[in-house]
């Protein structure tokens, strides 16, 4: 069988995640402060706070951002769920807006339109497939021009840069994820980023029960939970770290051997050429496909459903959404994917 992802696992993560437990700190400590400098200084910013999920790191920094019962938020239809129910669970008004085709990304026209028909105080740009690009600046011009707030959810696009700037950097407040299937992994984990002091520091009383100081001080006058990293999941994520040059020089061999084959993939290359985060094969039947590819032991995937769909939601203001989904499909994906793995998963779809 041939996964649809698999991580990189290497014999340098198992040493770190035993050193560390054999250490007996595996707690909150001086690991995760290594952890949030290393990611801070990898994609340029002031501040990294680590948390428990990417999830996580939407809900604080959305609650940072001020998001609330009063508040209204675009949110692209094509996504996954996390954003979306961030936003619900915050009682904020949900705006879903389509998305590009070309991009997969939030439609900065449409979201104008949703701008300019609703009382809008924040956007998420979801950087889908590790997308940087024009798009992104005309969603940040514009939301600048507007007042309104704007949150990166870079869960995907470690690595990916333009114009100068990392993903995740562009606008407000970012959020990485470190869940499986993710640029690095600590099997679930997630970092917000911004060069904001007061907005970091309203993100680390919210994940640590309110307060910075409530372990010297015994006062809790803020409102907050635990959201909180640890050091074994911090050991792990260095480790990881230390591998990025190779995971990136592996997707961008795979994607290449994808494309040479002629294959239809989706990606916006940026300064640096990272590779996509997922190979993503446009304009075919996604569910026919997947069925075929099964039938050879070759596991693909549809991405999930737009949200409107996921939600119940019969509506035509999303054809672009509902257009990729059905037409786009997840090919294997793994670092470690073989060149003859590659062409025989060609093979099959081009001729089998």
């Amino acid at each position: 069988m041939i996964l649809q992802f698999e991580p990189m696992m290497t014999e340098d993560c198992a040493k770190a995640v035993y050193d560390q437990v054999s250490s007996n700190w595996i707690g909150f400590g001086p690991r995760v402060k290594e952890f949030e400098d290393a990611i801070a200084k990898y994609v340029n910013v002031n501040n990294a706070i680590a948390v428990s999920s990417g999830t996580s790191a939407l809900m604080v920094a959305m609650t940072a951002l001020g998001i609330g019962l009063e508040s209204e938020v675009v949110v692209p239809d094509y996504s996954f769920i996390a954003a979306t129910n961030v936003v619900r669970f915050l009682k904020a008004k949900l705006i879903l807006v389509d998305i590009n085709r070309n991009t997969l990304c939030l439609d900065v026209e449409r979201m104008k339109e949703a701008c300019s028909k609703n009382n809008v105080d924040a956007v998420v740009f979801i950087n889908h497939n590790g997308y940087v690009g024009q798009d992104l600046l005309k969603v940040v011009e514009y939301c600048r021009e507007n007042d309104i707030k704007i949150m990166e959810d870079a869960a995907c696009a470690l690595g990916q840069w333009y114009n100068g700037k990392h993903a995740g950097t562009f606008g407000d407040i970012g959020c990485f994820s470190f869940s499986v299937p993710k640029v690095i992994t600590t099997g679930q984990g997630g970092m917000i980023v911004t060069d904001d002091g007061d907005l970091a520091l309203k993100c680390r009383k919210i994940i640590d029960q309110g307060s910075v100081t409530w372990r010297k001080d015994g006062y809790h006058v803020g409102v907050g939970l635990n959201f909180k990293f640890n050091e074994i999941l911090a050991a792990l994520g260095l480790a990881q770290l230390k591998n990025l040059d190779r995971i990136f020089a592996m997707r961008r061999t795979n994607y290449n051997r994808f494309i040479n084959r002629g294959l239809n993939l989706h990606y916006y290359p940026a300064e640096i050429n990272n590779g996509p985060w997922m190979n993503i094969l446009l304009d075919v039947n996604a569910k026919k496909l997947m069925e075929k590819l099964a039938k050879h032991d070759i596991q693909s995937r549809m991405y999930y459903r737009p949200i409107h769909q996921s939600m119940g939601i019969f509506s035509y203001n999303y054809p672009e959404a509902d257009r990729v989904y059905e037409n786009t499909l997840y090919l294997p994906s793994s670092f470690s994917l073989k060149s003859e793995d590659i062409d025989y998963i060609c093979e099959v779809i081009q001729n089998g």
